[in-house]
This record gives C-alpha cells, structure tokens and sequence, in this order.
C-alpha cells in the first residue's frame, strides 16, 4: 500500500509541476528506464546469473522473475511471434493500479507507463533495445492488470574485453 501511495503521488506531483500529460507520460516512462537498469542488476546478482541470450530467455527472465520478485504480482509473456521478436505482457493485480481513478481532464495520462520504461530499461541493460506498448487488456481484463506489447528492435551482442579460451 505504502508503494501505491507513493506512486500515486508520484504522478500527481508531476501532473501539478509539468501541467502536461504528454510531458508527464515522458517522464514516468524516464523513471522507468532508470529504475530498470538498477532493476535488473540487482535480479541477475540474486539468480547467480550474469547471461541472458536470447530475447525469449530475456523476456522470461525480466518479466517472469524479475517482476514477480520485486512487483509482487503475477507476470508472464504470451502470445509470441514466429520469429520470438515480439509478445504481450501482461502483469495481474498490480499493486500501483489499486484504489486509482484518473480524472476525465486527465485522459491521456498513461498511468503504468512507468512499467513500459522498467521493462525497456531491464532489457537494455542487457543489450536489447524493445519497445512497450500498452494496450487495453480488452473485455474480461481485470481492473488491475497491466498488458503491454513488447518488441524487439535491436539486438546488441555481448562484446568482452577479453577471450574466454585463452
């Protein structure tokens, strides 16, 4: 509850200071990407793992257990390409979403675009740039759900200062 409250305050201190939604979207989906960064620093020092190879075992990594952990909520990745370069995440009941109502004059506001920046951030950590998108969950969509299209647009290789085999 407490993270809620915060985040709530969060955007309306931003709403009062920038006086623009698009400006306010901007910088949530900022905050985000910085909090992503550190994010999966700390995800990967907890699992023991240091790797992540494929966008697929990225995508699980990040949002599968990453989330989870430090979210709290149930989080997973569906509806994938045939080329494993996009998919739909979705995060059920999610703890910042609780007791929130955005007002009319508010309507563009992207409330959970901090999430969209946290999944871009976690993932260029890790040499992938992606884009999220989030969409309507559609009808039978729980109030508190956030769904989002993710997709691949580059994938950097890891590069090593030095050679594994000698």
């Amino acid at each position: 509850e407490l993270f809620t409250g915060l985040y709530g305050a969060l955007v309306w201190q931003l709403l009062q200071d920038l006086d623009n939604v698009g400006a306010v979207n901007g910088e949530l989906r900022g905050i985000g990407r910085s909090m992503g960064g550190r994010l999966i620093d700390e995800m990967l020092a907890k699992l023991g793992n240091s790797r992540v190879g494929s966008f697929e075992e990225a995508v699980a990594t990040v949002v599968e257990q990453g989330l989870r952990t430090f979210l709290g909520t149930q989080a997973q990745a569906s509806q994938w390409d045939s080329g494993k370069t996009s998919c739909r995440v979705i995060l059920e009941d999610v703890p910042m979403l609780e007791h929130t109502e955005v007002p009319e004059r508010y309507a563009g506001l992207q409330y959970c675009t901090l999430l969209s920046g946290l999944i871009e951030g976690c993932m260029e950590q890790l040499g992938m740039q992606v884009e999220a998108t989030e969409v309507d969950g559609g009808e039978g969509a729980a109030q508190r759900a956030y769904v989002a299209d993710l997709r691949l647009k580059s994938h950097k290789d890891e590069e090593y200062p030095y050679k594994d085999d000698e």
